[in-house]
Order: structure tokens, then sequence, then C-alpha cells
């Protein structure tokens, strides 16, 4: 059994094909902030993944991803961004999730970014449990229609997330999930092409 062929079991991850063309690779890494680019030689679509693989001594200290980021580009043939993560604990931990269109202009230049993004997450059985358009709105259709900026604009600071503005259209959500698997669709709400970026952060 290859290293890899034993990391994969070890966190649930489906076995590549032998002699595939599939890249994957096992790094130590120290903590820090890093960023995985795909490429290939021809067009279509690839997926990236990203375990924290358990601890191989008694004397390390487990790692723990607290912030996931996924950089895509709505086009008229690539309406939506599909992106999934497992978060594994045993009780309830607060997540902050964003798809971020205009926000993300102060980092592409002149690329063109989706001017008004759409996310929605779904659990493990497709039930839709959260959507957001535009992140002041989040929380407003709840009882008493008070919107919860600042719950948003608190989870962010807390994760050390880059601010969003005010009145943009970028949208984002706060939840607390229990274990599991989810997925989260990130879309246009008007139709609007461009880069946007996902993000999902473990809340201190």
């Amino acid at each position: 059994m290859t290293a890899l062929t034993l990391a994969a079991d070890q966190v649930g991850a489906f076995h590549l094909p032998t002699g595939s063309n599939d890249s994957a690779l096992i790094a130590s890494l120290d903590s820090g902030l890093y960023t995985v680019l795909v490429s290939g030689v021809d067009e279509g679509n690839a997926l990236t993944e990203v375990y924290a693989l358990p601890t191989t001594t008694p004397d390390q200290i487990p790692s723990r991803l607290v912030n996931l980021s996924a950089r895509g580009k709505l086009t008229a043939t690539n309406t939506m961004l599909s992106v999934g993560f497992v978060h594994v604990t045993d009780a309830a931990r607060r997540i902050l999730i964003r798809g971020v269109g205009p926000g993300l202009k102060q980092f592409v230049g002149d690329a063109t970014v989706c001017a008004n993004p759409r996310l929605q997450v779904f659990d493990a059985n497709g039930t839709r449990i959260a959507q957001n358009n535009d992140w002041i709105t989040f929380g407003a259709d709840r009882i008493g229609g008070a919107s919860q900026v600042n719950t948003v604009t608190d989870a962010a600071t807390a994760a050390r997330a880059f601010p969003l503005t005010y009145n943009s259209a970028d949208a984002a959500v706060v939840l607390n999930l229990p274990g599991g698997q989810y997925t989260v669709q990130l879309d246009s709400e008007d139709g609007s092409r461009g880069e946007v970026l996902f993000e999902v952060y473990a809340v201190p």
C-alpha cells in the first residue's frame, strides 16, 4: 500500500485509479497561509481536496484547518461554483461562510468580478439549510426581521477574515454546524459573471 493510499484511507478520501493522471502529494506544513494552484494541458473541471491527516506520534500536535477558500469564475457556461467541506466535531461549531464578488476586486486588479454572488448551503442529505444574497441582509427573514450584520462582522473579525464593505453585494452566513458533510453552491443572483471567492472559516 502506497503512502498516498494509506493517507486516503485515514481521512476517508476515495482512491485515485492506478496509472491515472490525477495529482496528489503529502506535505508536512508549518502553521501559516498556503495557496494551491491547479492547471492542466487542456480545459475542464478539476477537483481540489485538502485533508488534515491524523498525527502519527503521541507528541505531535493535531493539525487543524481553520480556513479554506477557493477562487473560481462564473461564465456563460460555468454558472455555478460548487464546494464541499467536512466538519469534524463532537459539538456544534460556529462557521462563517462567504461568497465574495465585489470584495474581491481589491485583490484581482482589472479582472472582472461577479457583481452579485449568492450562496446556498446544503447538508449531507441535500437539504438547503441556509442561503444569502447580500450579506447585510443575513437573518432579515427571521422572526422580528432584524438583520444580523453585526453577527457576520464580528465573526469575520474573530476569524481574521478581510472585512466586507457595508453595502456591498457580497454574500455571507454564520451558522452553528454539527459535525458532518456540507456543500456550498455559489452562483449569481442577477446573472452577472466574473471571479468569485468561496471562503469557510472556523470561528474562534
